[in-house]
């Protein structure tokens, strides 16, 4: 009976990367630059927050005004004129026929007006139309000579554009980091897919070796059933381990608009070192002094600071300096009746320059009020300030330690790979000897396969922990993925 041999693991070869990679890390972020939209949605917000600045000066600077109107008028009224009554008339022409002689009528008319009768009356004679002009232009100019509480917007508009810049910069920090993180989970996620497609393999590859020594009698039926239940766990794992691939890989198109060709994959001998300076509350100095948020908190506390000055510079007086210039023009018409302010073009030109004082007496209590509504909210950022500090503080501390601890994985998962790959060679050694049975050695391909999965693990894990330990201690830059660049191959 033939002895059959069951297949030889060389972890090494196992272990290598088979996908080809094209673009490294730095060119990704690239990528990324372009085509990620909140990036984009973050500029774009940093472009408005800018315009803050160049308000506040507009405050102070003079106001340019010009206004111009063109009033077009017209009435159409009735002509009224006094006219003799037709009684009266009546009376008249009875005693110029009686008599033909007006001087013998005067006692008939006196004797008329004496019982009452109407000599004259109000008579419409047609209308009158009339149509009227009025152009009306005017330039001012207003500047302030003495503002406080706009002088004090300023100085606020200052405090409050170092707080932009301070959160653009932890966004931007943030956006590093995101890519960063992307990119390694793909590698990360490639490779532990790899590692489950070649552990199936390896299963297989016994569970044919099993059905082989069964069917030739050498081993009995267990064997095939502790082969196939592996094998079976194992595209389990390669299931689980394309889904984890895909979301990867889809997270990382999300940045990039799925314009990249491919991905670099890290060295084998990419260095794991302890993180620099050494000492956690070194990373706290660091981190106090220079991380985004904590300087974005500063500068947010002093602006609310200042702006309890603005609001109590509001009961100071304002000296503004006015000039203006207007000119009225007036035309009626040529049909305006005689007498009128028409028939004539009027033009009328006023100049005005002065100095205007406004001092407020009494706002119905609004000025004090809004004044203890930014005290409040002064101590309120001061506050956030404190826990800014304190969580950033906790952060660097907690995150050097992983850092710390990562060192510490890599350095034991090259150990327990060397071990697990000896384990699994004299087990091999021992089931052709006959000592060992076939579910040793499945529990030993396993761990061998575990090692490698937690030592990539641990690897990336410290990429990315190193990462932000320098986003925590406000330091971290392009050039730190330009540095791991170099790393990738």
């Amino acid at each position: 009976m033939t002895r059959l041999k069951p297949p030889f693991f060389v972890l090494f070869v196992l272990f290598l990367p088979t996908l080809s990679y094209a673009e490294g890390l730095a060119q990704l972020y690239k990528l990324a630059l372009d085509n990620d939209p909140q990036w984009h949605a973050i500029k774009e917000n940093h472009k408005a927050d800018q315009e803050l600045k160049v308000q506040s000066k507009a405050l102070l600077r003079p106001v340019i005004g010009i206004s111009f109107s063109k009033i077009r008028a017209s009435q159409d009224a009735p002509d009224i004129g006094i006219v003799t009554h037709p009684d009266f008339n009546e009376e008249l022409n009875s005693c110029l026929d009686a008599t033909g002689d007006a001087s013998q009528c005067s006692s008939p008319v006196l004797q008329y007006v004496a019982d009452g009768g109407n000599l004259l009356e109000l008579n419409e004679q047609g209308s009158t139309k009339q149509s009227t002009t009025v152009d009306n232009f005017s330039l001012q100019l207003t500047q302030p000579l003495f503002n406080l509480e706009r002088w004090y917007q300023q100085k606020k508009a200052n405090i409050i554009e170092s707080r932009l810049k301070a959160e653009f910069e932890q966004s931007k920090q943030q956006f590093i980091l995101r890519v960063a993180e992307a990119y390694f989970k793909v590698l990360k996620a490639d490779e532990e897919l790899e590692f489950a497609k070649k552990e199936q393999g390896g299963i297989g590859n016994q569970l044919n070796q099993a059905k082989k020594r069964f069917q030739a009698g050498i081993s009995g039926v267990t064997d095939v059933h502790e082969a196939q239940g592996a094998y079976d766990a194992s595209q389990i794992g390669v299931i689980i381990a394309e889904t984890s691939y895909a979301g990867a890989l889809e997270n990382l198109n999300t940045i990039t608009n799925g314009q990249q060709k491919g991905l670099s994959a890290l060295r084998e001998d990419f260095p794991v070192t302890a993180p620099q300076p050494t000492g956690a509350e070194k990373w706290v100095k660091l981190a106090l002094r220079a991380n985004k948020s904590v300087l974005a908190a500063f500068h947010g506390a002093k602006a609310a600071k200042q702006e309890v000055v603005e609001k109590t510079a509001r009961h100071a007086p304002t000296v503004d300096f006015i000039a203006a210039i207007s000119n009225i023009k007036t035309d009626n018409g040529k049909d305006a009746p005689y007498g009128s302010s028409g028939n004539l073009l009027s033009d009328t030109q006023k100049n005005t320059i002065g100095i205007q004082v406004t001092v407020p007496l009494y706002s119905g209590g609004l000025t004090r009020s809004q004044a203890r509504q930014s005290s409040a909210r002064a101590n309120a950022a001061q506050l956030k300030l404190t826990a800014e500090q304190r969580v950033t503080a906790a952060k660097a501390r907690n995150t050097y330690r992983s850092v710390l601890n990562d060192v510490k994985r890599v350095g034991l998962a090259k150990k327990a790979i060397r071990s697990s790959q000896n384990a699994l060679q004299a087990t091999q050694s021992g089931y052709r000897a006959g000592s060992r049975n076939l579910f040793d050695v499945l529990q030993a391909q396993r761990s061998a396969f575990s090692a490698r999965r937690d030592y990539t693990t641990a690897r990336y894990d410290y990429i990315i922990n190193s990462l932000r330990l320098k986003q925590v201690s406000g330091y971290l830059k392009e050039v730190d993925l330009e540095i791991l660049d170099d790393w990738l191959q």
